[in-house]
């Protein structure tokens, strides 16, 4: 199940649009703008963050991804990159210890700095678990919500 939510997954994007940012907003105090706003996540929860934040440019202006699975929908991507003008700020960073993801990781962060997004990218000494991206979340969330 989290596979199939995660990896792209239009109806999970559809529902953090329709019911569950509507719904947080409804019930707390935030701003309800783009800009007070970011969406993150690990691994497959980085991917959809990404394809989130491209695919509906007018929900977020914050992306973290750590340790993202871009390789497995790299050309979906791409391809959100290729009309994507929306002023976002990103942040990635993936593991020595994870040779697979580098590779797309670089691309996209080449393809991020030529577009002029900012984008901080940071190859870390961990691998793929809690522990690395727990010691990271601090870099992650002072990269997106500078003063």
């Amino acid at each position: 199940m989290r596979g199939h939510e995660y990896r792209v997954s239009e109806a999970y994007a559809a529902f953090l649009e329709s019911e569950l940012l509507p719904y947080t907003e409804g019930r707390y105090r935030t701003l309800a703008q783009r800009e007070a706003r970011g969406v993150m996540g690990a691994s497959l929860g980085g991917l959809i963050s990404v394809y989130v934040a491209l695919s509906r440019p007018q929900l977020f202006s914050r992306v973290g991804g750590q340790s993202s699975a871009l390789h497995l929908e790299e050309a979906r991507i791409t391809g959100l990159l290729d009309s994507f003008r929306a002023r976002t700020t990103f942040y990635l960073d993936v593991g020595k210890y994870e040779p697979r993801y580098l590779p797309t990781h670089q691309r996209i962060v080449a393809r991020l700095n030529a577009m002029g997004a900012p984008c901080f990218f940071q190859q870390r000494a961990g691998g793929h678990n809690w522990t690395s991206w727990r010691a990271h979340l601090t870099d992650l969330l002072t990269s997106l919500w500078r003063p």
